[in-house]
């Protein structure tokens, strides 16, 4: 499942292993957003790239709405590609924005779980959790922050 792109290898394994996402939807999820950050590099730097190990936070920070749409157009007269194939890469880019988003602003943005939840317009708190990973390092800032906590690792020596 390696696409160059840690945050992309992070969502796709988010989608096998959380949502149960079959290997054709992770396939084509894989293509689609695969080719719209190579889409975007080509577009910036005016040369072809293979893999997405550019594709880091900042770069899917920086790419606009309007590049989705000049991806769409591409896909439309370069490609070839049907309205349906078009609405389907649509979806994929739409969910892969909100998984990124929501995972960024919540470890990111200190965001409480339940403004999360409301700024994503989740009825159930639990919907929201689906879409958030547990950071290591968070794990471990909270465990640090229990006043108990040097009781905690004195024991564990």
């Amino acid at each position: 499942m390696i696409t160059g792109s840690t945050v992309l290898d992070d969502y796709l394994t988010y989608l096998r292993v959380i949502k149960g996402r079959s290997e054709y939807t992770i396939a084509e999820y894989r293509v689609d957003i695969r080719l719209l950050f190579l889409h975007v590099y080509q577009l910036r730097f005016n040369k072809q790239n293979t893999d997405c190990s550019f594709a880091d936070i900042e770069f899917i920070k920086s790419i606009t709405i309007n590049d989705v749409y000049s991806f769409i157009r591409y896909c439309q007269e370069g490609r070839k590609c049907t309205i349906q194939t078009c609405g389907r890469k649509i979806i994929a880019i739409r969910q892969f924005w909100l998984h990124t988003s929501a995972t960024l602003l919540y470890r990111y943005g200190k965001v409480d779980l339940n403004a999360l939840r409301e700024i994503l317009g989740h009825v159930s708190l639990s919907t929201t959790q689906i879409y958030l990973h547990s950071d290591p390092q968070q794990l471990q800032s909270a465990m640090n922050s229990n006043p108990l906590s040097s009781m905690i690792n004195r024991s564990q020596r």
